[in-house]
C-alpha cells in the first residue's frame, strides 16, 4: 500500500515539477535571456525544480493548518480556487473561435485573483473549533467553497467572453487547426523548389489525414471524434539509435543504484515504525 502511494505521489510530483520547469524556462527565462544556450536552459530548469521542491516543503505547515488539517479537503479547495479558471480557459479557447489572447489572459488573471483572495482569507481566518464563536468574515462561513467555485467559474467565463468581444480577433489563418471547429481546415505549406538554378517558394494547400479518410458512417464518426493515425508517418527507431539512448555513464549508474537502495531503506523504516 505504501509503495503504491509513494509511486502515485512521485508520478504526480514529477509531472507537475517538469511542467512548471518547462513553462518557466521556455516562456519566461527565454524572454529575459533571448540568447541563452541549451545548457543554460537545462541548468535553469533543474534549479527551478529545486526551488519548487523547497517551496513545497515550506508549504507543509500551511497544509496542516488549513481546512482543519484535512488533506483531501485542502486539495479539493486549492484545485478549485486555482485550477478551475484554467479549465474554463481551455474550454472557451477550444470551442469558441472568438476567444482572443487578451481575453484569455485577463480572464485567467481575474479568476486567479478571486480564487487566490478566497484562499488567503481561509489561511488568515481558520475555522473555529466546535462550540467556539464564529469570527470569520461572512463570505467564508455563509458561502461554502463548493458554492464559491461555480461562481468563480462563471465569473472567469464572463470575463473571457466580455474582454474577447472588445479586443482584436484571431484571423482565419491563425485559427486553422487550433480549435474544435477548425481542426480539419486546409492549411498552406511553403515548399522551396529549385527551378533553373533559383530557389522559389511554392504554396501547397494540404489537408489533414482525417479529411482524406473514407469509410462507413460509424468509422467516419469515430475519426471525427478521435482522429486517425497514419502509420507511415511514424518513423521506427533504429537499433543503433536505441543503443545510444540506453547508454548510461558508470558514475550515474552507481549514483542511481545507491539512491534506489536509500529510498527502499526509508520505505522499510517507515513501514516498521508505523506498523
Amino acid at each position: 500500500m505504501i509503495a503504491a502511494m509513494m509511486s502515485a505521489i512521485m508520478s504526480s510530483l514529477t509531472s507537475i515539477f517538469n511542467s512548471a520547469s518547462t513553462v518557466f524556462t521556455m516562456d519566461i527565462w527565454r524572454r529575459v535571456r533571448t540568447k541563452s544556450t541549451q545548457k543554460e536552459l537545462l541548468i535553469v530548469g533543474r534549479l527551478f525544480i529545486v526551488l519548487m521542491c523547497t517551496l513545497s516543503i515550506l508549504w507543509i505547515p500551511l497544509v496542516k493548518s488549513a481546512q482543519g488539517g484535512k488533506l483531501f479537503t485542502y486539495m479539493v479547495v486549492v484545485e478549485g480556487y486555482l485550477g478551475s479558471p484554467l479549465g474554463v480557459l481551455f474550454l472557451t479557447s477550444i470551442f469558441w473561435k472568438g476567444t482572443t489572447e487578451a481575453g484569455s489572459f485577463w480572464g485567467l488573471l481575474i479568476g486567479h485573483v478571486v480564487g487566490g483572495t478566497r484562499l488567503i482569507l481561509e489561511f488568515v481566518y481558520p475555522a473555529p473549533a466546535c462550540g467556539e464563536q464564529e469570527t470569520r468574515p461572512k463570505v467564508l462561513y455563509k458561502l461554502h467553497s463548493m458554492y464559491f467555485i461555480p461562481l468563480q467559474l462563471v465569473l472567469t467565463a464572463a470575463a473571457i467572453v466580455v474582454i474577447s468581444m472588445f479586443t482584436t480577433k484571431r484571423t482565419e489563418a491563425e485559427l486553422v487547426g487550433v480549435t474544435w471547429w477548425t481542426r480539419y481546415d486546409p492549411y498552406t505549406v511553403n515548399r522551396k523548389d529549385k527551378v533553373g538554378g533559383d530557389h522559389i517558394t511554392i504554396k501547397e494547400e494540404c489537408y489533414s489525414s482525417d479529411q482524406r479518410h473514407s469509410g462507413g458512417l460509424c468509422s467516419r464518426f469515430v475519426v471525427f471524434l478521435f482522429g486517425s493515425i497514419d502509420s507511415h508517418l511514424t518513423q521506427e527507431i533504429q537499433v543503433a539509435d536505441r543503443k545510444t539512448f540506453l547508454q548510461e555513464k558508470r558514475l550515474w549508474k552507481i549514483f542511481l543504484n545507491l539512491l534506489a537502495v536509500f529510498l527502499i531503506a526509508i520505505i522499510a523504516f517507515l513501514c516498521g515504525f508505523y506498523h
